[in-house]
């Protein structure tokens, strides 16, 4: 799961609109990073969700991070730095080390993804238990 940071401040203060386009550019870079059999969605407000199956947590956690970085360089070019920093804080549950179904994994991604945002947002964290 992420989450773009401090999305209802950016919008608050930039306007619906521009929380928007950091919508549509958050879910462009998504689907422009991720593999044919991966799953990338909107989930709910600002939160997405990716699926990788077959995934390692070694390989999950670089390919977040890689994703984390390449959303933020994006908004700051193709924004030319109008809206600040744009970042995101990812949670990563792997199956079956966290979870033995996807409403398990849904809820360990997510405590992770709070985890990611209490440790300081702009990072990427996996469930400690």
């Amino acid at each position: 799961m992420l989450d773009v940071d401090h999305f209802k401040n950016f919008n608050d203060t930039h306007g619906h609109e521009a929380g928007d386009r950091i919508l549509t550019l958050v879910g462009q870079s998504i689907k422009t990073n991720i593999r044919p059999n991966d799953i990338g969605c909107r989930y709910g407000g600002e939160e997405f969700v990716i699926v990788m199956p077959d995934t390692k947590l070694d390989v999950a956690l670089k390919r977040a991070n890689q994703l984390r970085e390449y959303i933020s360089q994006q908004a700051t070019d193709y924004y030319k730095g109008q809206f600040g920093t744009v970042t995101v804080s990812c949670g990563i549950a792997i199956y079956p080390e966290h979870g033995s179904d996807s409403s398990d994994l849904f809820i360990k991604a997510d405590k992770a993804l709070y985890q990611a945002k209490k440790n300081g947002r702009n990072r990427v964290e996996v469930p400690t238990n």
